[in-house]
């Protein structure tokens, strides 16, 4: 189920470049998603500025769901902790596949063509299956978050480092 949902996630962006776009070659198709390096330097700086955002973010938005009586985030721990226990290569296979499909379908596909905003929205509502409002809302913000860098970059190679590593601290502080 996982390779079919990436598959579509990477194929129906890549489809439709080649489809309807420019981009007929994969280096086009590759550029036409922002896949590309500016340089190592910049690229590290604004993944490493991306993340520090996203990270803040998060603890906003864990304290404000919390003040509201909202902070239903332990099911996304739940969900976390039966992944580590049944399906641990999954968590493998999140960090290499899933969150750079995510990154260029929500950001390099949709946040060129929707906007920011419904873009982050759509994104959000990827993540109701943990069932946890918590969850949906900080996806919806943090969506944005990537969004915005993404438009602000031209390249989706710092969102996906960004994105790796903050799925990444944020698995080992559940877990640990």
């Amino acid at each position: 189920m996982n390779l079919l949902i990436d598959a579509i996630l990477i194929g129906i962006p890549a489809f439709y470049f080649y489809k309807f776009g420019k981009a007929k070659t994969l280096k086009k198709i590759l550029k036409e998603f922002g896949l590309f390096f500016r340089s190592g330097r910049k690229d590290a700086i604004s993944s490493a500025l991306i993340f520090i955002e996203l990270f803040a973010a998060s603890i906003a938005i864990s304290l404000a769901l919390s003040a509201f009586g909202l902070n239903d985030l332990g099911n996304v721990t739940n969900a976390i902790e039966t992944v580590k226990k049944t399906a641990p290569l999954l968590l493998i296979y999140i960090f290499l596949v899933r969150i750079p499909a995510e990154e260029l379908f929500f950001r390099s596909f949709l946040t060129k063509r929707l906007g920011i905003w419904l873009s982050s929205a759509i994104f959000a509502l990827a993540h109701v299956s943990y069932y946890s409002t918590g969850e949906v809302i900080g996806a919806f913000i943090l969506g944005a978050i990537l969004a915005h860098n993404f438009r602000a970059n031209r390249t989706i190679v710092p969102n996906i480092i960004a994105h790796i590593l903050y799925n990444f601290i944020i698995i080992i502080l559940v877990l640990v």
